[in-house]
């Protein structure tokens, strides 16, 4: 009975409280994304270009990122010391580095008195994962292919001839997971 319910909910997942902590248990044999016809040449992510955290400061970050992990961090793109501020968000974004190949994580740490999205997860859920982002060639192509699969888009804004430069996507319906496209770009 158990098992059914679980594939019932497919994707979606249920939240439960563990001494605490919130976990997600999530049956992926349920529900698989419909992609299209296998004979066409579906288009692909080419990477993951970074996994976003969010912390409460970026020492906090840092002693685990940077001092335990050995990253290194991206001092051009995170503008070093005081950080990328992000006005949508009211974040101070910085980056580091992932070895020697393109992917970075990325710490999202809420401006003093920010009431965005990222400082109401960071309250409610603690200093963590907080999405992941994939590089791909078409930004809207990738976009419009998971729309159509059932994801539910984030309303962004659009460049002037209505095509998305940026897109996210809610964790409901995606297995939980905040899910970002950005452009293909190299470091």
């Amino acid at each position: 009975m158990a098992a059914r319910r679980s594939a019932e909910r497919g994707l979606r997942g249920t939240s439960m409280r563990d001494a605490g902590v919130y976990r997600t248990r999530i049956d992926f044999r349920a529900a698989p994304l419909a992609l299209g016809d296998e004979s066409e040449e579906v288009p692909l992510f080419s990477r993951i270009d970074h996994v976003g955290v969010v912390a409460y400061s970026i020492e906090e970050a840092n002693a685990i990122l940077g001092d335990a992990l050995g990253l290194v961090i991206d001092e051009p793109r995170s503008k070093w010391p005081e950080g990328s501020y992000f006005a949508p968000e009211q974040t101070y974004n910085f980056f580091f580095n992932v070895g020697e190949g393109e992917t970075q994580v990325e710490v999202l740490v809420p401006a003093k008195d920010a009431t965005s999205g990222t400082a109401r997860f960071l309250e409610k859920r603690g200093p963590g994962l907080h999405h992941i982002c994939y590089a791909c060639t078409d930004v809207h192509v990738e976009a419009e292919r998971l729309v159509a699969a059932g994801l539910s888009e984030i309303a962004l804004p659009r460049t002037a001839d209505g095509r998305r430069t940026v897109a996210f996507f809610r964790p409901q319906g995606n297995a939980g997971i905040l899910t970002e496209l950005v452009p293909l770009r190299s470091r």
